[in-house]
């Protein structure tokens, strides 16, 4: 996980979980609900996660689509995507489905994590989209459908909770992949780096003076 040279240090985020993992060994990163997640359980889940991915094809530099609300598993993906080597898209849930199929087509999304209650946003495209091999459905509450595909917890549970190899020996590579929402003409896809969601991270802290 470290650059093999011994004086570089590269600004990615993977080193914000690395370290609370590491050091707050019992303090609760997440709170939803009733649910209640510690900075290594969350860290554990996101290994987890990154390790499924890579066990079901997913490389260096592959698209993985996101559509959630609000929830652990859209924590989880942000930086258990990435670990896996590949790129998130963040896919606007307020979108119309033409716009998503768009977005899914346009970025070369390989694989779709998704809530069941934004499912039927998806549904009727899925046919269109051949480049989409996996489609995990997440059950965050009793509503919408399960796509044909695994269930996000099953799809955890496949995954080991030990720490991975960081899938990075650059830290301007391509972390995430953001899309406008497109106005009068087409979503365009913004490529943001590594070292700039690590430095912009730092840069909301200076800008909301946030303290330990």
């Amino acid at each position: 996980m470290y650059p093999p040279e011994v004086y570089k240090s590269y600004l990615t985020p993977f080193r914000f979980i690395q370290r609370s993992a590491t050091i707050f060994r019992e303090k609760t990163a997440i709170i939803h609900g009733e649910q209640r997640i510690s900075y290594p359980e969350f860290s554990a889940r996101i290994n987890r996660l990154a390790s499924a991915l890579r066990a079901n094809g997913i490389e260096r530099g592959d698209r993985v689509a996101v559509m959630l609300p609000n929830i652990p598993p859209m924590l989880e993906a942000h930086f258990g995507i990435p670990f896996s080597g590949g790129i998130m898209v963040a896919i606007n849930t307020r979108l119309k489905t033409d716009e998503i199929a768009f977005i899914l087509s346009h970025s070369g999304a390989r694989a779709l994590i998704i809530d069941s209650e934004l499912a039927p946003l998806v549904q009727p495209a899925l046919d269109a989209l051949p480049e989409l091999d996996l489609v995990i459905t997440v059950h965050d509450i009793d509503a919408g459908i399960h796509l044909d595909g695994p269930d996000y917890e099953d799809f955890l549970a496949s995954g080991s909770p030990d720490d991975l190899d960081w899938p990075i020996n650059d830290e301007d590579q391509v972390i995430s992949i953001n899309y406008t929402s497109g106005t009068t003409g087409r979503p365009k896809g913004v490529m943001y780096t590594h070292r700039g969601a690590y430095l912009n991270s730092l840069g909301e802290l200076l800008e909301t003076r946030m303290s330990s």
